[in-house]
């Protein structure tokens, strides 16, 4: 099965540049779009995404309270948040939410691709391992 990514976003068009930028080097990937929060929970209740791409800075919910919400409706999901700043603060604050990874926004053209492809990689052999496939719901 060809694992799953969701990408939070509330501004389209970094939305659409990330979601093509990334498309180029996860062809197989399916990929799910939200705009804010509450809508990333509920598509990820019903979609089961591998790996969520959150910006930490969403409008009505912060990326932190969202993470900390979708992984209790999907604790197999990865969570990367990304943040404008890179500060001690947020980093533990992600961590704390049970977030997989934290990538500044000034890193995101060397760092984000790596820790996607490990975090994909290690969700296929969890998925894997209890039988249900990447990506399954």
């Amino acid at each position: 099965m060809r694992s799953t990514v969701m990408i939070v976003e509330w501004h389209d068009v970094l939305r659409m540049a990330l979601r093509d930028w990334l498309s180029t080097a996860f062809v197989a990937c399916r990929w799910l779009e939200a705009t804010n929060g509450e809508e990333a929970i509920a598509i990820a209740r019903l979609q089961k995404p591998d790996l969520v791409l959150m910006d930490i800075g969403q409008i009505q919910m912060d990326g932190i309270r969202v993470t900390e919400r979708l992984l209790t409706v999907v604790p197999q999901s990865r969570v990367i948040l990304i943040a404008l700043h890179d500060g001690p603060e947020s980093r533990s604050a992600a961590a704390a939410a049970g977030a997989s990874g934290y990538m500044p926004l000034g890193h995101i053209t060397t760092d984000l691709i790596p820790l996607m492809q490990r975090l994909l990689c290690e969700a296929d052999v969890l998925s894997r391992e209890d039988g249900r496939g990447a990506g399954a719901a």
